[in-house]
């Protein structure tokens, strides 16, 4: 059978996307990555460049897996974090980056938001530990930090965070030792320590010996979840009363992905 291809008469009348509320449209960029945001909405109409300048719309900054694209190049990802940050005019509460991140632009973060309330910093070489705690001195309201595949932080960083972040409650790191280190349990009594009012524990890569987890147990008596599930080198076999401690004193505890568990033993 033969179709017929006559075309419709009709014209479809798409909405207009300039005739929405503000607070409509407002809520709809604000779905659009920090990048996006600053480079290509933000130059559409008038109407979009000034609700782009609102400081309510740079609250949260949110700059990841940007790497794919060759013109996402380091320096320019930096100049537009460094943008979005000014448009903040101070109300930055919520960051997360991945890559670019260095030394300057934490300082520029720690001067331009003390209101910060949450970090993520990812997968980024540059930063050094001096940078690191310098910035850290200045975020006092911080409350969750995600420092996951980043440089290794010395003990004195985890310190400088625990002491100068008093309403810190989540902390991720990624601790990156060589094995069998003489200082693996460090990084741990610092968190111990400095970080009473902890909530939430994720530690991730190699995981300091049984003394620094009994440190952070009595260190972090607030702690309601404990996520080890991505450490190495690490096993409760020996240590099956440090394993009933976690299970008795942590609502959620997450134990390593390939720990030996007592509570198998019958299987």
């Amino acid at each position: 059978m033969a179709y017929s291809s006559i075309p419709s008469t009709e014209t479809i009348v798409g909405p207009n996307w300039l005739e929405l509320p503000r607070d409509v449209t407002a809520n709809i960029l604000q779905r659009l990555g920090t990048f996006e945001l600053l480079t290509r909405a933000c130059q559409v109409c008038p109407l979009w460049w000034n609700i782009c300048k609102d400081p309510h719309m740079w609250r949260t900054i949110k700059m990841t897996m940007l790497f794919s694209s060759r013109y996402h190049r380091k320096n320019q990802l930096v100049k537009v974090c460094r943008k979005a940050i000014e448009r903040s005019c101070g109300q930055l509460e919520d960051i997360d980056i991945e890559r670019f991140a260095t030394d300057d632009l934490l300082a520029y973060i720690a001067d331009s938001a003390l209101h910060l309330r949450h970090m993520r910093i990812a997968m980024t070489w540059a930063l050094s530990n001096k940078g690191f705690i310098e910035s850290f001195e200045k975020l006092p309201y911080l409350e969750s930090l995600d420092i996951s595949f980043n440089i290794r932080l010395s003990k004195k960083s985890f310190e400088v965070v625990g002491r100068c972040c008093p309403l810190l409650k989540t902390l991720k790191c990624s601790m990156t030792k060589t094995i069998l280190s003489d200082v693996d349990y460090d990084d741990s009594f610092a968190i111990a320590k400095t970080m009473p009012g902890l909530r939430h524990l994720k530690i991730s890569g190699q995981m300091p010996i049984s003394e620094g987890l009994s440190a952070i147990l009595d260190g972090c008596p607030l702690l309601e979840s404990l996520d080890l599930k991505d450490c190495y080198y690490f096993r409760f076999e020996y240590t099956e009363n440090l394993e009933k401690m976690c299970r008795e004193k942590i609502k959620d505890f997450q134990p390593p992905e390939n720990c030996y568990s007592s509570d198998h033993d019958s299987d």
